[in-house]
C-alpha cells in the first residue's frame, strides 16, 4: 500500500469532479464511497473502513433514537463512479452540507480522506502561524504524543 500522507489544496473542475492520484488510487483502491459522519467535510472511505462503520450502524436498533442518524447517513452515503481519468462527481448534497464551492484541502488518513472546503479547513483546523500551530499540536500530550 502507498505511504499517501498530509494534505493537498486542489480545485474541483467545472463539472465539481474530484480526482484521485495514481497514489491515491493505489493506496485506497476501489469500491469508495463519498459520505458524511462530522457535518463539516466529506469522507472518502475505503472499503474496508465503510464496511467497519456500516458493521456499527446495523448494531443500533430501529427502536433507537439514535435510529434516524443511522438513516441520514446512508440516505448520504455515494459509491462514486470514476472515469478514465480517475474523477467522480462530488454529489450535490454533501458538497452542499459540507459548504464546498471549488478550492478544496483533502487530507489523508490511513483508510479514508477527508474533503474540506480550503477557507473552512484554513478557518477550523489549519494553523494560522507557529503558536497556533504549537497550541493545537499540544492538545496532543494527554493522549501521551
Amino acid at each position: 500500500m502507498s505511504d499517501l500522507t498530509g494534505s493537498l489544496e486542489h480545485c474541483l473542475d467545472e463539472k465539481f469532479r474530484y480526482r484521485l492520484s495514481p497514489a491515491m488510487k493505489e493506496k485506497y483502491g476501489k469500491n469508495l464511497r463519498f459520505t458524511m459522519i462530522k457535518g463539516e467535510f466529506i469522507m472518502l472511505y475505503t472499503e474496508s473502513k465503510w464496511k467497519e462503520l456500516t458493521d456499527k450502524l446495523k448494531n443500533i436498533p430501529v427502536t433507537d433514537d439514535a435510529y434516524e442518524t443511522v438513516t441520514l447517513v446512508q440516505s448520504l452515503t455515494y459509491m462514486p463512479e470514476f472515469d478514465a481519468q480517475n474523477r467522480a462527481v462530488l454529489p450535490f448534497k454533501l458538497r452542499g452540507l459540507a459548504g464546498i464551492t471549488k478550492n478544496i484541502t483533502s487530507v489523508f488518513f490511513e483508510d479514508y480522506v477527508q474533503i474540506w472546503d480550503a477557507d473552512k479547513f484554513n478557518e477550523r483546523i489549519g494553523g494560522k502561524d507557529a503558536n497556533s500551530v504549537k497550541a493545537k499540536l499540544g492538545a496532543l500530550k494527554g493522549f501521551g504524543i
